[in-house]
């Protein structure tokens, strides 16, 4: 073999090798995208939301149709974290109002809460539950939509006193009683 088709047939070899990386990228960009709107939709039933900025944004904060359950621990997270810290009586009311939202060890929504639990998570989580409360209003009843405020401001409150204060006296903290109206106020936007 002449040195003209040794070079010729590494070139060919070369050629092969960076399109075989590149339709690979492609091909795994495509399934990403495929996955995402599977996802989107997905959680697009589970929640009955339907619009897709507000679907985009849950997706950004990796909530899906498995973990749409945890979703309604956001707020309690968002209280039991408004200092900074999260202490052991706190994480044992969140930890009891999940299992009574039927949060079980070994699902997903577990996992997600778990890890809340162990990290302060983004504020991006906070505001895609401000937007699933948002979607939320348009389709609940006035009726609805009170009990749901009630529920979520008793339970943030709730979470709120778990810590106590000096000496057992049950005090709430200035940036606890701040978010709890913070989430108060996502029902009255």
């Amino acid at each position: 073999m002449d040195r003209e088709e040794v070079f010729g047939e590494r070139r060919r070899a070369l050629e092969e090798s960076f399109f075989a990386k590149r339709n690979a990228e492609l091909l795994a960009q495509l399934r990403q995208k495929v996955s995402a709107e599977s996802t989107k939709q997905e959680l697009k039933t589970a929640s009955g939301i339907t619009d897709e900025a507000i679907l985009d944004h849950l997706l950004a904060a990796s909530i899906s149709a498995e973990t749409i359950t945890a979703l309604g621990i956001v707020p309690l997270l968002a209280v039991a974290w408004a200092d900074g810290r999260l202490d052991e009586k706190e994480k044992k009311a969140v930890l009891e109002a999940c299992e009574a939202e039927g949060i079980e060890m070994g699902t997903s929504a577990y996992g997600l809460l778990d890890s809340w639990l162990k990290e302060q998570p983004s504020p991006q989580l906070l505001s895609a539950w401000k937007d699933f409360i948002k979607a939320a209003k348009h389709k609940l009843s006035p009726e609805a939509l009170t009990a749901l405020r009630e529920d979520v401001v008793h339970r943030a409150q709730k979470i709120a006193r778990a810590s106590g204060g000096l000496l057992g006296i049950n005090t709430v903290s200035t940036t606890e009683q701040e978010m709890v109206l913070e989430l108060q106020q996502a029902f009255e936007d």
